[in-house]
């Protein structure tokens, strides 16, 4: 922050000359503690009459979300804000997209597609 072209670093704390820093789990000052990495393997059991799956729930307030989708299905994202307003998102090419308060880059490649989330 610089104020009468004086710059000082400012801290997740909110005080200047701080140098106080978000953890992973997003804890000002934290030890990386207080979140957990989930990791995990599904194997679609899709038939001709069940043409969609919910494949996972991404919890509120989840950090450097990355999904990978392999093979021939597509992605297909549903979000629901707090107040419980859903939206339905086929992100069909790749690119940035600005969906209810969060950025999610999708990739898309011959065998695979990948979403992040921040």
């Amino acid at each position: 922050m610089c104020i009468n072209g004086i710059c000082q670093i400012v801290g997740c704390d909110h005080e200047l000359g701080s140098t106080a820093k978000e953890d992973n789990c997003g804890v000002c000052n934290g030890d990386g503690s207080s979140c957990r990495l989930v990791r995990g393997h599904y194997k679609s059991q899709l038939s001709t009459s069940k043409r969609e799956d919910t494949v996972i729930v991404i919890p509120y307030g989840s950090r450097h979300v990355r999904l990978v989708l392999k093979g021939p299905d597509h992605l297909y994202l549903e979000t629901k804000t707090l107040q419980g307003q859903k939206g339905e998102n086929s992100l069909s090419t790749a690119g940035s997209y600005h969906i209810e308060n969060t950025t999610v880059d999708f990739q898309e490649f011959p065998d695979k597609e990948i979403l992040r989330m921040a």
